[in-house]
């Protein structure tokens, strides 16, 4: 989570905010699809939520790097 959060500002600070709000919309999308079906289709109730947190991190954050080593 930290990683995502450092990326996020990195971005911001080369003044790409639209960049950042890309890659944030991506968590956001990953987590909306993965919560329901961690928690109520695999019935993992709240470790179900924890992971698709993780998952979700760790798929905007491979997007924000992909991003970023590509432009710089």
């Amino acid at each position: 989570m930290f990683l995502f959060s450092t990326l996020d500002y990195v971005f911001i600070g080369f003044g790409d905010a639209k960049m950042s709000l890309h890659v944030t919309n991506a968590l956001v999308g990953v987590n909306l699809v993965l919560d329901p079906t961690c928690i109520f289709g695999l019935g993992l109730d709240l470790q179900g939520a924890a992971v698709a947190n993780l998952v979700s991190h760790a798929v905007a954050v491979t997007f924000g790097l992909v991003v970023y080593v590509r432009r710089h």
